[in-house]
Order: C-alpha cells, then sequence, then structure tokens
C-alpha cells in the first residue's frame, strides 16, 4: 500500500503483519477468501502483557514486535489506520465483483501503487481475451468461488509451533 510513502518511520514493519497474518491464516484455499479472513483475525493477535503492547516473534518469545508501539504510540496508530484501510478497501473489493475489470482496477489504484496494479490489470485482460468493460464471471479475479487447479497445502511448518492462546 502507498499510505506510508511519506512516513517511512509510522509503517507497519513486514515482520508484525507477516506474523500476525500468519497466526490468523485459518488454512483458506482461495486468496481472496483468506486475505478477508486473515483481517478478521488477525488483531486478536495482539496481546497486552502488563501494559505494553506484545506481539511475540514466534522464533523467539522474549522478543516483541510492537516494543515500538510502547515508546511511540504513534506507531500503533499508524498501525491501526493502515489496518483500518485495507480492511475497507478489501470490503469495497468483495462487492465488486460484478462491476467489471475497469472499476476493480480504479480501486486497488486508491490504495495501492498503480503500476503494478496496472500491469497485473493488463496481463489479467489480456489473458482473458476479452474486452476490459466485460463483467467478472463467478470465477473471475474477486470471487470467492473460484474454481480451477488447488495448490496443495503447506505442510513445511518448520520446528516451531504457534500457540493461538
Amino acid at each position: 500500500m502507498i499510505m506510508f510513502a511519506k512516513d517511512l518511520d509510522n509503517r507497519p514493519p513486514s515482520i508484525l503483519i507477516t506474523t500476525l497474518a500468519g497466526h490468523a491464516y485459518g488454512g483458506e484455499e482461495d486468496l481472496f477468501t483468506a486475505v478477508r479472513s486473515v483481517l478478521d483475525n488477525m488483531t486478536g493477535f495482539i496481546e497486552k502483557r502488563d501494559g505494553q503492547w506484545w506481539v511475540p516473534n514466534p522464533a523467539h518469545e522474549e522478543e516483541n514486535f510492537t516494543d515500538k508501539w510502547n515508546e511511540y504510540p504513534e506507531r500503533r496508530e499508524a498501525f491501526c489506520a493502515w489496518f483500518n484501510e485495507i480492511n475497507t478497501t478489501v470490503t469495497e473489493l468483495a462487492g465488486m465483483e460484478a462491476k467489471g475489470l475497469d472499476a476493480v482496477f480504479e480501486r486497488l489504484a486508491k490504495s495501492f501503487d498503480p503500476d503494478p496494479v496496472r500491469r497485473s490489470y493488463e496481463r489479467y485482460a489480456a489473458r482473458m481475451g476479452a474486452a476490459t468493460d466485460n463483467r467478472m464471471g463467478t470465477t473471475g479475479l474477486l470471487s470467492s468461488t473460484a474454481t480451477g487447479p488447488r495448490k496443495p497445502k503447506n505442510t513445511f511448518y518448520g520446528q516451531h509451533s504457534f500457540p493461538r492462546d
């Protein structure tokens, strides 16, 4: 997202987002459903320990990925603003399934760097072999009921378990 392009100090660290998303992922098989599920559940893994915000590093439980939130409250506020923005974006995208690729592109370009969004848009339109104003069907870009080949479930969890409580 481009939200923090001019505020790098307050952008949420990718390791924090990745850790929360990893905890919140429930094994959904299609990407859009997984993203929605992760967003619904990821904030439940942010703890408050002795008055301090805490998201432990799964590999080293004594390391806190939100330690800076306790020193700089504006960083937690920035995370919350980012979370609300991405949640709004995904919710709006979910309602756009039948509005066409142009509408989806315009919405994505508001929140994400427009260059990669445009390249993806052009590749998708070319792959579909249709004009960009065609409506997306049930197997379209945002469909939660997409059909097609499924990737096998990830089973390379490593040696660390990730407790959920």
